[in-house]
């Protein structure tokens, strides 16, 4: 079992806190809301590496789940567990690891942006599924998987498009000292 050395304790609670802080900032369109999120759910695993950016994003939902406000637009508590927008953060927590591992020592755009984008690729097929079920199953309003694509395609794809090259570019800003290396890579 590994532990946490207090300087990787402190990355993942710093990170935490500025994906839950931009979590806040919310346009609220239809069931699932526009935010920052999705540009920190590609970041922190490439800062952070892939188990410590895991940690990072699952304590983030640990923490919407008891109840704390931090999901978008200050939502918390167990029942968001049945909105159509909680897929898009099992995605953000599944896509972790893929992010951290692939992107360790990367230090050149096009191969950082390739393996975010096929993060936000995991984020939104487990998003669709989730919501679809959400949306036919427990709430009762159905919803088409064609109606769900395309929405996905047309009104969040343009912006995460955006949010995924703000993300890459800012981490390539990043000093070398505040990324995980290979050598810490675990």
């Amino acid at each position: 079992m590994h532990r946490f050395h207090a300087k990787e304790l402190v990355r993942i609670a710093l990170m935490t806190a500025l994906l839950s802080v931009f979590s806040l900032v919310a346009i609220p369109l239809g069931p699932i809301p526009i935010t920052l999120q999705t540009a920190f759910f590609l970041f922190i695993p490439a800062v952070l590496g892939a188990r410590n950016g895991c940690v990072s994003i699952c304590l983030y939902l640990m923490m919407g789940l008891l109840g704390l406000p931090v999901f978008a637009g200050g939502a918390g508590g167990l029942q968001h567990i049945f909105t159509p927008s909680f897929g898009y953060l099992l995605g953000a927590c599944l896509s972790a690891p893929l992010i951290g591992k692939e992107t360790t020592n990367e230090k050149s755009f096009w191969p950082l942006f390739r393996t975010f984008l096929l993060g936000l690729g995991l984020i939104y097929a487990v998003g669709i599924g989730y919501a679809h079920w959400v949306m036919n199953r427990v709430l009762e309003t159905p919803v088409g998987w064609g109606t769900l694509i395309i929405m996905n395609l047309t009104t969040f794809l343009p912006l995460d498009f955006i949010k995924t090259t703000m993300a890459a570019w800012v981490y390539l800003q990043l000093p070398n000292k505040y990324k995980t290396t290979a050598t810490q890579h675990r």
